[in-house]
């Protein structure tokens, strides 16, 4: 095999219940590990979205988070806002 050609890998082929047992509509989704260090993934749909805020105040909050949430502004802005929400009710 001359230097230049490339090698991809092959895949193993499937047996047709391999194939068909992979487009079943109703089966279920193997779970992947998560990442090391990483948190679980929300359980309700998220959305970014940005805020305009004074400098002082983002270093508050960053402050804050480290203390309260190892340093997981969004964690501590959602408990803030939960708490905010739960007592106006």
């Amino acid at each position: 095999m001359p230097k230049d050609t490339i090698r991809t890998r092959r895949h193993r082929a499937r047996t047709e219940d391999e194939f068909i047992e992979g487009a079943k509509a109703d089966r279920e989704p193997g779970k992947k590990p998560g990442k090391a260090g990483r948190p679980a993934k929300h359980t309700e749909t998220t959305k970014l979205k940005a805020f305009n805020l004074p400098l002082s105040m983002i270093r508050q909050i960053e402050e804050e988070a480290e203390e309260l949430t190892a340093g997981n502004a969004s964690a501590l802005i959602m408990r803030i806002l939960q708490d905010y929400f739960r007592k106006k009710k």
